[in-house]
């Protein structure tokens, strides 16, 4: 049907100024090794996936906004930062946080996506979990943000302008970890 009514999806125009905080990473800028979480197949595809007497966790979906953030190994993926890399100013890591597709710097001001931290939601819960100073290096959270003004009628018990987070995975040095080790750490 969509091709018959010509429907595509719209993408928003890509930012190219990464100066500021919740600004849009380019594409250019991005860090190869911040992934996006991992699009599960459906179970209907793998009837023989679990064994009889196997334990399996089953978790409840929240209707949210998809969030991801962490320490990953840096990029010098312009000519700036392969300059720092040159002169052994680059850092080892460095931490980035965004949605399933964005990717957003590490900087503290203002920016395209709110007025300022606080009506950014991804970088809100970072600095609400202080998610910098928790995660260790190597370390990336997959999650949830879900509250007020993220998905109408799905406040989970969040009162006006109140927005929480879960964790949804949890990935050290490109491995995700079991469920045990992922609770432990939250």
């Amino acid at each position: 049907v969509a091709d018959t009514l010509g429907v595509t999806k719209y993408e928003p125009p890509e930012s190219t100024n990464a100066k500021f905080a919740g600004q849009q990473t380019s594409k250019k800028q991005s860090n190869p090794h911040f992934h996006k979480y991992t699009n599960i197949e459906n179970f209907k595809w793998y009837p023989h996936l679990f064994t009889p007497g196997e334990t399996v966790f089953i978790t409840e979906k929240i209707h949210g906004t998809n969030f991801r953030a962490g320490w990953v190994p840096f990029s010098a993926s312009t000519w700036w930062k392969r300059l720092k890399q040159q002169l052994r100013l680059a850092p080892k890591y460095e931490f980035v946080y965004g949605s399933h597709n964005v990717q957003f710097q590490d900087t503290r001001s203002k920016g395209f996506y709110g007025e300022s931290i606080g009506k950014n939601v991804y970088a809100e819960a970072v600095e609400k979990y202080d998610l910098r100073n928790k995660l260790a290096f190597g370390e990336v959270i997959y999650a949830e943000i879900y509250g007020d003004g993220i998905q109408k009628n799905y406040l989970y018990g969040c009162k006006p302008g109140e927005r929480r987070m879960v964790v949804i995975d949890w990935q050290h040095n490109g491995k995700y970890l079991n469920h045990s080790n992922t609770i432990t750490l939250c």
